[in-house]
């Protein structure tokens, strides 16, 4: 039972402030990381670290505002809660709640193809579309069972993803340690215009590689002492996150030449090559199947609440 919930119903609250946070990451982390470096490095060359440091800082300021709509209203419905809450008109809750499902499920819908399309194809060749449809469906089983199931499916994932930007962080220290990493090349340009509109449009294209902790209200329904559990996953998820991105965009700065960087469509796996831990395209390949598998999952959990948080509100059908 949920004192917010206008009819009287709720959800089983199951997810403490430790699960709560893993989810944040799981969620902010995704494939995005693997591609912006490189983007980031054309605009900026050896400064790539410093537009991830600032979008960081402004994640935290969106992030304090859901903290407080979170707590103030713990609802399934997340974002068109708060606008029932503030204009009470059934038809603006609809159409907020109606845009954040369908993002959420042509989220899900993406990057499933992108599972069989992109990445599985360096194990096995299999039809993208049966792919996307079998990820869809083994997903939503998961969802169907439970908060608590999808959770620590999530953990799991969420655990993988980390583990591939701790190997890049750990070549990079392993390219001080031998030689091999040169620091002066994160204060070289490579060619770029680090201006303040370059920085600031680094700076918008790094923040999508923090977005997805917003997902997370639409878990306040199942989240236990959701006032005291959202500040801690909150920031501690951007925190780990912005830490894990720091660490991977110096490695990858002092490991490869800006230029370099700018140029390659694998920024990332060019890092792993430069450093002393070596790591097979295949094994990249499979951590970036479970960083889509994550997005996907918890993009069908966003979906899944954001509808049944409508309904509950007499937004849409019960």
């Amino acid at each position: 039972m949920t004192s917010d919930s206008p009819r009287g119903g709720g959800l089983r609250r199951a997810l403490g402030p430790g699960l709560l946070t893993v989810l944040v990451v799981g969620d902010i982390l995704g494939a995005g990381i693997y591609v912006l470096v490189g983007e980031v490095a054309s605009d900026l060359g050896g400064f790539l670290w410093l537009p991830f440091l600032v979008a960081m800082l402004l994640a935290g300021l969106t992030a304090s505002s859901y903290v407080e709509l979170a707590s103030a209203h713990p609802h399934a419905a997340g974002s068109s809660r708060y606008v029932q809450v503030a204009f009470d008109r059934p038809v603006f809750t609809f159409m907020m709640g109606f845009v954040v499902a369908a993002s959420a499920m042509t989220t899900a819908a993406a990057v499933s193809r992108a599972v069989g399309g992109q990445y599985l194809s360096a194990f096995v060749e299999w039809p993208a579309q049966l792919v996307a449809l079998a990820t869809i469906v083994i997903l939503s089983v998961v969802v169907w069972v439970g908060i608590a199931e999808s959770a620590r499916a999530n953990a799991v994932m969420t655990l993988v993803e980390v583990g591939g930007l701790l190997l890049v962080i750990a070549a990079g220290v392993g390219g001080f340690l031998d030689g091999t990493a040169e620091p002066s090349r994160l204060l070289e340009t490579g060619g770029a215009d680090p201006g303040t509109f370059a920085v600031l449009g680094a700076t918008a294209l790094a923040f999508f590689a923090y977005l997805g902790f917003e997902d997370a209200v639409h878990l306040a329904e199942e989240v236990e002492r959701p006032a005291r559990s959202f500040p801690i996953a909150l920031f501690g998820g951007l925190a780990i996150v912005g830490l894990l991105y720091m660490g991977v965009t110096v490695s990858a700065g002092s490991l490869v030449a800006p230029d370099t960087l700018a140029a390659s469509d694998t920024p990332l796996l060019d890092a792993l090559a430069t450093g002393p831990v070596p790591v097979s395209d295949e094994a990249f390949a499979l951590i970036a199947i479970v960083a889509v598998t994550n997005t996907a999952l918890l993009a069908l959990t966003t979906a899944s609440r954001q509808v049944y948080g409508l309904a509950e509100q007499g937004a849409a059908p019960a």
